[in-house]
């Protein structure tokens, strides 16, 4: 093997074991932005906001907290394709 194809392969796995780290800090900062958009949205108005907190705890495998806030989205979305999303992942 040549180096230039060994240095190709150990940049491609290092990739592949940080991808997974990067896709969850990901997440954390979109949790953390709706979490300050809940803070700011007294009124509720912005019910996507609870979803994609639910959305970012499902993926930390926090799902106890995360069917709290999809029960709140479900419960304050009027918007028919906003629902039936949410019950779906609800569901799983």
């Amino acid at each position: 093997m040549k180096a230039s194809e060994f240095c190709v392969k150990k940049i491609r796995r290092r990739r592949l074991a940080r991808a997974p780290r990067e896709y969850l800090q990901q997440w954390d900062a979109a949790k953390k932005s709706a979490h300050q958009g809940l803070d700011l949205d007294q009124e509720h108005r912005i019910p996507k906001l609870e979803y994609l907190v639910a959305m970012a705890l499902m993926h930390k495998r926090d799902y106890a907290q995360a069917a709290e806030h999809m029960r709140r989205h479900l419960s304050l979305t009027k918007i028919p394709s906003e629902v039936a999303e949410g019950q779906s992942n609800y569901q799983k």
